[in-house]
């Protein structure tokens, strides 16, 4: 996403998770002002969206469903925002995130 660095107040970092690609990741949480520009890469990012937090934060918007690929079983969770799609590691962080916090 390219934020500055600057423009990030850390509040802290969630448990680590595993990708269904073999990748762990660790999220760090973090407040970003409203006028910081994103760059979002292309290669990496299918789009930029906002969700408001206390929707972001609402544990039954996520839907689990378990993929059987290659031999191995693993659950991935889904949600939906008006017309945005949110799956896989994405609604895993943000889902591990809604656990953690209280609104």
């Amino acid at each position: 996403m390219a934020i500055p660095p600057q423009s990030v107040t850390v509040l802290g970092q969630l448990a680590p998770l595993d990708s269904s690609t073999g990748f762990q990741v660790t999220p760090v949480v973090g407040l970003i002002a409203p006028d910081v520009q994103f760059s979002a890469n292309e290669d990496e990012v299918a789009d930029v969206f906002e969700i408001p937090l206390h929707e972001a934060l609402t544990l039954s918007r996520y839907y689990p469903l378990d993929i059987h690929r290659a031999g191995h079983s693993h659950r991935i969770y889904l949600s939906w925002y008006q017309s945005q799609f949110v799956w896989g590691l994405t609604a895993a962080i943000i889902r591990r995130l809604a656990q953690q916090v209280s609104i």
